[in-house]
């Protein structure tokens, strides 16, 4: 994170991104070649299965993240940390793929997929910690 910030405050930032990008971009495309795939930019996947693939992954996140930090942080932050991450990753996608763009419903799925998640941990965490003379009939 430290070096993000360096990187971004020095003259030279924009042409070392760039260049980390599009070497990351090229490593990506020659993994996608190798293995006869299209994971980068998934320009195979049908509309509805990239919906689902971003409320699915997202509410994996927000369950497991629940699950991790409960005790630290509140759901909602949790949650809005989450939504931020998922906005700023359809934010970059234009800069990191040629086929991929920022989407509403891809951010919409994510937020959905997030508020879902929280709230299936929470209720799993509220369960299982409940005292075990509370279970018992």
């Amino acid at each position: 994170m430290m070096v993000v910030g360096v990187l971004s405050m020095a003259d030279r930032a924009p042409d070392l991104i760039h260049g980390l990008l599009a070497t990351t971009r090229d490593q990506a495309h020659a993994l996608e070649i190798r293995f006869g795939t299209d994971f980068v930019d998934r320009g195979d996947l049908p509309f509805e299965w990239d919906t689902m693939s971003h409320f699915m992954s997202w509410a994996a996140a927000g369950l497991l993240g629940h699950i991790m930090v409960r005790r630290r942080f509140s759901s909602v932050l949790l949650g809005l940390g989450l939504f931020a991450m998922s906005a700023a990753i359809e934010v970059a996608q234009p800069f990191l793929s040629s086929t991929r763009s920022l989407s509403l419903t891809d951010l919409t799925a994510n937020g959905l997929g997030i508020i879902l998640g929280i709230s299936m941990a929470a209720i799993v965490t509220r369960i299982a910690v409940r005292p075990r003379h509370l279970l018992t009939p």
